[in-house]
């Protein structure tokens, strides 16, 4: 197949020591003494004239590349009323320290019926295997030592589920009408299921792979038809039904093993479902109505047997899923947001922001929860709660990103500029910071900056990395 995209030379791998990535052992790093970064934070600034408010800027599915796309023809092609635009897409290796790639793609522009209207992108094997879907085609590429071009094909502009299977053998792709497919790595359709009613109604709105990819379960989305089935158990090649779910208003699926499925929802239902019988063991009813104006928010433990769980009354939750005993960590309260409530690496506390404040919560019960003011001005939506892999609360707020330890005291403050894009990463290690003065990553074990210096030749952007981000990421 002839390639469409420009490429240059690719290895995209993981940071070593992601713990979110493939277990898989990464290459030796290219640890060169004379490149780590300075830990003074002020010492590898490198400013650009790139607004990075222009840009789309993601992590890849497991860490191994910071994917950007720019998105300044878009509003261009909009203003002149042409329905799309190129946004090629940008990858950049961390273990390289450089742009390996530059995917073409198309955006919508002034597309007023196009559901989707940026591009959607899933990755797999180390970030080796990365499916793009623009506005119009869908392309899968192996990216290897050479970049391999496996799937060329137009698709829905309606799409809105683009999945692949954990084996990384197969894709599922599903569009606004509730048609859904499943293609190879060629390109070949295996199989195809729907999610609609009896009119021909509906979408599929969350899909979630078993461990090893030979089933999936789908739900609908009822804001589109309250009579779709509610969830469905499906064979991983074919899309056949196997079981459905005898439980209405049932979403956000999680599989604990094999044979357990933990659903919710924002009415605050909570519910166990056997695979082999799609019979469902109720923990939580459902208590009608919407209580909040979001969606049902939870977090297993790594071993998962307890599951930290918020209900649209923004009480917290957390559950024994064994003996289904659950303890109240927070009362309901009546606020408007509720973030999802997120463990720290050691599992020994919870943080989310609800209401005009962020709380650091013992999943014992057996402490005081602490809490951290915001100011009355300050939305809590835009709170951006992590921990750092050093056990720091990082919380991004007006001007700063500042730290925490867990009793909620104040460890460092890193400035932000107005309109700066913070990223953390998944590795809980690093994040990116990108103002019109800086764009680098930095440690947020200690607030050091790797600089990264960024050009646009001929629109085509392009970065590189003052040093080797793996041995910046080790520390010093």
């Amino acid at each position: 197949m002839p390639p469409r995209h420009v490429i240059a030379l690719i290895a995209i791998t993981t940071i070593t020591g992601c713990s979110s990535c493939d277990p898989s052992p990464a290459p030796p790093a290219d640890h060169r003494p004379e490149a780590q970064a300075s830990a003074h934070p002020t010492s590898q600034r490198a400013a650009t004239t790139l607004d990075p408010s222009s840009f789309q800027v993601r992590w890849s599915s497991q860490g191994g590349a910071l994917l950007l796309w720019d998105e300044r023809a878009v509003s261009r092609a909009r203003e002149a009323g042409k329905p799309k635009a190129a946004c090629p897409l940008t990858v950049f290796d961390l273990r390289r320290g450089r742009v390996v790639a530059h995917l073409e793609a198309t955006c919508a522009a002034d597309c007023p019926a196009c559901t989707r209207r940026s591009l959607t992108i899933e990755t797999a094997k180390q970030d080796k295997l990365l499916a793009l879907v623009d506005h119009e085609r869908l392309s899968l590429w192996r990216l290897d030592e050479e970049a391999h071009e496996l799937i060329d094909r137009p698709v829905s502009p309606n799409l809105v589920t683009l999945s692949i299977s954990p084996d990384a053998e197969r894709l599922l792709l599903a569009d606004e009408s509730g048609a859904g497919e499943i293609l190879d790595t060629d390109g070949n359709r295996l199989g195809a299921f729907g999610v609609v009613d009896e009119d021909g109604n509906g979408r599929a709105f969350d899909v979630a792979w078993d461990a090893s990819g030979r089933r999936f379960v789908v739900t609908g989305d009822e804001a589109y038809s309250r009579s779709l089935p509610p969830m469905s158990i499906r064979d991983g090649t074919t899309g056949a039904l196997l079981r459905a779910v005898k439980l209405d208003g049932a979403g956000s699926p999680r599989w604990l093993d094999e044979q357990r499925l933990l659903v919710s929802n924002e009415n605050g239902l909570l519910a166990e479902v056997a695979v082999a019988t799609g019979e469902a063991r109720m923990l939580r009813p459902d208590e009608g109505a919407p209580l909040g104006p979001h969606q049902a928010w939870g977090t297993l433990t790594r071993d998962r047997r307890r599951f930290a769980f918020v209900a649209g009354d923004a009480r917290l939750e957390l559950w024994d899923l064994a003996t289904g005993h659950r303890t109240e960590l927070l009362p309901p309260a009546e606020v408007d947001w509720v973030s999802w409530p997120n463990l720290s690496p050691d599992e020994t506390h919870l943080a989310l922001a609800r209401g005009q404040e962020v709380l650091l919560v013992d999943p014992s019960g057996n402490e005081t929860p602490q809490r951290i003011p915001l100011a009355p001005d300050e939305p809590p939506s835009s709170v951006a709660a992590t921990w750092s892999a050093s056990g720091l609360l990082v919380l991004q707020r007006p001007g700063a990103v500042i730290t925490y330890d867990a009793r909620g005291q104040e460890r460092q403050r890193i400035p932000l500029p107005e309109g700066a894009r913070f990223l953390p990463h998944q590795d809980r290690r690093l994040a990116l910071l990108w103002s019109d003065q800086e764009l680098s990553l930095i440690r947020l074990a200690d607030g050091a900056r790797l600089a990264l210096r960024a050009s646009a030749p001929q629109d085509r952007l392009e970065l590189t990395a003052d040093g080797s981000i793996d041995a910046f990421a080790a520390g010093p």
